[in-house]
């Protein structure tokens, strides 16, 4: 088992045989998605994605929450400047990944988290996760996280049980919870 951990410590890389473990240390943030975590990720998954030895990645977050977003005491900051573009490009910092990545979320994934485990190619959720859309409270929201991308979610979903419209219903149908 190997660890490394990348800027400043935000996030950590675990390699466990032909997995690598990849987890969000930011618990007293609420693993809350900074510019470092994101460069972190970013860093981790590049070295995931380099490992001939690796062949999937795991997702976590450290502590009772999965991701809570985007570090909003950051983006408040007016001396940030301009976003830079790489901003929501969390999986790497090349082309799609050609890994498998799965997102073993438990407690919230909230706004960018929720973004981010739909951003995996499986995501597997604790009796305890909840997923939410909560930018519009924030009055937050650039049109690329602030929608569930219906395209990633699992056709059983997509297509839940009750046949409705309404998204949310379905999720409700399966199992997931909103709030």
């Amino acid at each position: 088992m190997v660890a490394e951990n990348f800027d400043s410590g935000h996030v950590a890389l675990e390699t466990r045989g032909n997995v690598a473990v990849i987890t969000m240390k930011r618990a007293q943030k609420r693993n809350a998605l900074n510019l470092e975590m994101r460069s972190g990720l970013r860093s981790a998954f590049d070295q995931f994605e380099s490992d001939p030895n690796l062949r999937c990645a795991v997702l976590t977050g450290e502590g009772p929450v999965f991701c809570a977003g985007a570090d909003l005491k950051e983006l408040s900051d007016k001396s940030q400047g301009v976003i830079p573009a790489e901003y929501n490009q969390l999986l790497g910092s090349g082309p799609p990944l050609s890994k498998p990545v799965i997102a073993a979320v438990h407690g919230p994934a909230l706004a960018g988290g929720f973004y981010l485990a739909q951003c995996c190619d499986l995501c597997i959720a604790s009796d305890d996760a909840t997923f939410g859309i909560t930018e519009a409270r924030r009055g937050r929201g650039d049109g690329t996280t602030s929608h569930c991308r219906t395209n990633k979610c699992p056709t059983r979903v997509r297509s839940g049980p009750r046949q409705s419209s309404d998204f949310r219903v379905r999720a409700v149908g399966i199992g997931f919870r909103h709030g």
